[in-house]
């Protein structure tokens, strides 16, 4: 049993540990739990690093249009669109010196200079047209900075043509420049304001924003603001890429420190209690106080209510154990004396059957229902040629009715030497039985003397059943004699005796309820009946071997039921000529 509860438990702990299953609980609660908070956080974050965003660039073409709406804008742009500039345009491209261009610009007038600068002597700054482009470009480009944004420009709309006027992220000659219409934008007209949209054009992907500008009091064009998208992705990577490293981090903090809490307040409590308690079952039977396990184990969590639990169960399993002891022990002592007394019983019962005289075959036999029965029987000469016959049945089983059965016996022997006649000794034995019954118990008895000689039997009937006779050459059947009652139940109990005559060949067949009372598993009885018709199978046969047979019926009858009642025979056959004899069992 012990090799099985091994194998047992060697398979069980091929599965993972306890604390691997809480390792992986956690992280699985964790990575859940954080994986839910990076998504709501990422999207919190994307929509509010989108609407900064926005909000930049919204707040950035607003301050510019303030700073850079100024009247010599249309100057400015109608100088770019004269003959001469196209022309000093076109030498700068073909030598590739911006410088060509420049001087060219230095050399124009700007809006203020001559009369318009003599007026205002602020605007003195603004005397040549290169003035005019250096105080744009200067602009955008602070702006620009100022708002960290990609770029901040101006253009111009006309006719649906989209013209670069201004930005600092290129060079002289990208003024001028016609712009590809962005698909995006063809929902707005000429110059008018442009929401915060995204796209994809040749510089990027960008999200832009347009608002008109004005010069001279007239609507100029529009100053833009990109804002690099990919700059915006790398906010949001670098924020998921950081709640990542934090999910790890904590994901490691936390079964660093859940692997030493579990490990000091659960795994390792555990261990030892799941140790301490296989030691404690490999022990042997004699199992003591001794063995009940001590841990160091003071928590009030349900670890420390299990060790205690385990503790009060080791303790009664030591004292039931301790009582098993003693009950086995006193078992066995009783089952000695019960042996004993079953050996004492069936001692007091004839089984020498080699009867002085030659006239009967005689043969009897009791199985009691426990180790001691209340049934018996018994055969004796109460005088020449007089030879007694017994069967009884006390109630009840077990040891009460086997020391009634031996005082009734015992009484029926004695009150046989003063007296012939079964009345007035079953009267005698009633008033002896009567003596002393505190435990009120009773008895049936059948008693019968044989004349030998003649075949006369005078019998008496206390409260027993009937018996079966067989006339030779006949089959047998039952004796309706006359009932008295049952002995040891009324001081003053009158008997009745009979007298029937034995020719040769005939049988009597005596018997107690355990026979006809038998059951079976469909708790049907095995009645009369049938018992007459096994005795008539065997009429032929010698008493042992009928009354061996009818016992095997009974049996074979029963089945697995279980015998709840003793059985006692006793068969003869009177043949004062045959001169056979029964041989002991």
């Amino acid at each position: 049993m012990r090799e099985k509860d091994s194998v047992a438990t060697d398979e069980f702990r091929q599965g993972l540990s306890l604390s691997v299953k809480i390792y992986i609980l956690i992280v699985v609660v964790i990575v859940t739990v954080s994986a839910a908070l990076i998504f709501t956080g990422y999207s919190v974050f994307c929509r509010k690093i989108d609407e900064e965003y926005y909000s930049r660039s919204t707040r950035a073409v607003s301050a510019a249009s303030e700073f850079l709406t100024t009247n010599f804008l249309e100057h400015f742009w109608q100088a770019t669109r004269s003959e001469g500039y196209l022309h000093a345009k076109q030498k700068a491209v073909a030598a590739g010196d911006q410088e060509i261009l420049l001087q060219w610009m230095r050399e124009q007038p700007g809006l203020y200079s001559g009369e318009q600068q003599a007026a205002d002597p602020s605007m003195a700054q603004f005397s040549t047209l290169y003035d005019e482009y250096a105080y744009l470009n200067s602009r955008c480009g602070e702006i620009r900075d100022l708002f960290e944004i990609t770029d901040l420009y101006i253009q111009r709309m006309e006719n649906g043509v989209t013209y670069a006027v201004i930005d600092p992220n290129e060079d002289l000659f990208y003024i001028g420049t016609v712009e590809d219409r962005i698909s995006e934008f063809s929902q707005y007209g000429d110059n008018m304001y442009v929401p915060s949209t995204v796209y994809h054009s040749r510089y990027g992907w960008l999200c832009t924003t347009c608002q008109p500008i004005r010069s001279e009091g007239q609507v100029f064009g529009l100053l833009c603001v990109d804002i690099d998208m990919n700059a915006v992705m790398r906010d949001r990577n670098r924020f998921l890429v950081n709640s990542l490293i934090f999910v790890l981090i904590e994901i490691t903090v936390a079964v660093v420190v859940s692997m030493l809490l579990i490990r000091h307040s659960m795994t390792r409590p555990l261990k030892l209690l799941a140790k301490a308690t296989r030691n404690f079952a490999a022990g042997n039977e004699n199992i003591a106080k001794d063995d009940i396990i001590q841990l160091p184990i003071r928590s009030r969590d349900e670890i420390g209510v299990l060790y205690h639990e385990i503790r009060s169960m080791q303790g009664r399993i030591v004292d039931y154990t301790d009582q098993i002891t003693r009950i086995t022990a006193e078992e066995e002592h009783t089952r000695t004396e019960m042996d004993l007394a079953a050996q004492i019983q069936a001692s007091a019962l004839p089984k020498n059957f080699d009867l002085p005289a030659e006239a009967v075959d005689l043969s009897a036999l009791m199985t009691p229902a426990r180790q001691v029965g209340g049934d018996f029987y018994d055969f004796f000469f109460a005088g020449p040629d007089q030879l007694c016959l017994v069967i009884a049945d006390v109630s009840g089983k077990g040891v009460p009715a086997s020391l009634f059965m031996m005082r009734a016996k015992t009484a029926v022997k004695d009150c046989a030497r003063s007296s012939r006649d079964p009345a007035e000794l079953l009267e005698s034995v009633n008033t002896a039985l009567c003596e002393e019954n505190a435990a009120n118990m009773f008895v049936t008895v059948w008693l019968g003397i044989l004349d030998l000689k003649t075949g006369v039997m005078r019998c008496c009937n206390a409260g027993h059943e009937y018996p079966a006779i067989m006339r030779a050459g006949g089959q047998y059947e039952l004796l309706i004699d006359k009932h008295g009652m049952m002995l040891a139940v009324y001081d003053d109990n009158p008997m009745t005796a009979y007298e029937i005559r034995l020719n040769p060949g005939d049988r009597f067949f005596v018997y107690t309820d355990g026979v006809t009372e038998a059951m079976n598993e469909k708790h049907r009885q095995y009645g009369t009946d049938r018992m007459l018709e096994q005795l008539n199978t065997l009429k032929d046969s010698d008493q042992k071997t009928v009354l061996g047979g009818v016992l095997q019926d009974i049996r074979n009858f029963a089945g697995t039921a279980e015998q709840f009642d003793d059985i006692t025979m006793l068969g003869l056959t009177y043949s004062p000529q045959a001169g056979r004899k029964s041989k002991p069992e």
